[in-house]
């Protein structure tokens, strides 16, 4: 597992995602909406049209260039 040092997790966040590893042993990353006005506080997650899955990452960009509210932390 690997998370960012910056960043204060709360416990059961650790155990639903062993959970969910366990059951369907697949990586999986962890995102949360922020306020668009955030975005560029992140890095941005531009998901594939079934929003099941990460097409790709864009750090730290403008409002205008965010692909959606997403953000990994």
């Amino acid at each position: 597992m690997v998370v960012f040092g910056d960043a204060i997790y709360p416990p059961e966040m650790f155990r639903d995602i062993m959970s969910h590893y366990n059951t369907h042993k697949k990586p999986l990353m962890v995102a949360h909406e922020v306020d668009p006005s955030l975005v560029h506080k992140y890095g941005v997650f531009e998901l594939y049209d079934d929003n099941n899955k990460i097409k790709r990452i864009v750090e730290k960009p403008s409002i205008e260039e965010a692909p959606s509210n997403l953000v990994s932390n």
